[in-house]
């Protein structure tokens, strides 16, 4: 037995590893097995997705944690890693816990594999696009007070001087704000924030195009679909037609992967 087996040997199940996934604080360790069921997470990951501890989120699936479009897209690439044994790495996506959200990540996954050299799963990493989405009790108040109103209005007619003058502060002095925590201006958190928002309606309503721009608060058809390509790199279309690639029981479908 040489020195690095010996050493693995004492460690048995990889417990002292998991102790520094746990210790990182903006990075989301996870493995799960071939059919999309969390099998490990660690302690960032489960208090992100709303839970308490571990236990908790061993067994479920994306489908059971993020939008029907979010999680098919994870369970594509998933699918891709453990079919083709190629890592994804430094993948950049939108992650995010409520429709009116949007947080972007650079995930890393490799396919996960038994002794015999079969895929048996999935295991990777996932963290916050830098700099990390700021905590909300980390906003000065007049920050968190705009974003809110962004949040739960983003639809109506939003004026940026108007919202800086609800929380008694200059245009210019809001957007220093949102370039400072978010790293974008104000104009353009209010565009990310109705690009997210329309996601869902794009996958699970068979609205026009046009209708999900008015109702959104875009000004025509053609603004929503140049803000949609500017966040996410692809039309309205194209992200429809790629999410909608997979069967609605996707999760359900075993998987038949090929051995080496």
């Amino acid at each position: 037995m040489t020195l690095r087996q010996r050493t693995f040997a004492q460690m048995g199940n990889g417990r002292e590893i998991r102790r520094l996934f746990d210790a990182m604080e903006h990075v989301q360790f996870f493995v799960k097995d071939a059919q999309g069921a969390f099998m490990a997470a660690n302690r960032t990951l489960v208090h992100l997705l709303g839970f308490d501890v571990e236990e908790e989120i061993i067994g479920l699936t994306d489908f059971d944690i993020h939008p029907p479009h979010i999680a098919k897209r994870l369970r594509q690439d998933d699918w891709n890693v453990m079919f083709h044994r190629k890592p994804l790495v430094d993948h950049v996506e939108a992650l995010f816990n409520d429709p009116a959200r949007l947080a972007w990540h650079s995930t890393t996954k490799l396919p996960l594999l038994d002794v015999n050299d079969e895929v048996i799963g999935i295991m990777g990493v996932t963290r916050p696009c830098p700099p990390p989405e700021p905590q909300q009790d980390s906003l000065p108040a007049p920050l968190r007070e705009v974003v809110e109103q962004v949040r739960r209005h983003y639809a109506s007619p939003l004026r940026i001087t108007k919202l800086a003058a609800s929380v008694g502060i200059s245009p210019r002095r809001l957007n220093e704000l949102f370039q400072a925590f978010y790293r974008m201006s104000a104009q353009q958190f209010i565009l990310s924030t109705r690009v997210n928002a329309a996601m869902d309606d794009l996958l699970r309503t068979r609205k026009t195009f046009s209708q999900i721009a008015h109702d959104y608060g875009f000004v025509d058809q053609s603004a929503f679909t140049r803000h949609f390509r500017s966040f996410t790199g692809m039309t309205p279309r194209s992200f429809q037609q790629c999410q909608r690639l997979l069967p609605e029981s996707w999760q359900k479908v075993p998987l038949i992967l090929p051995k080496r």
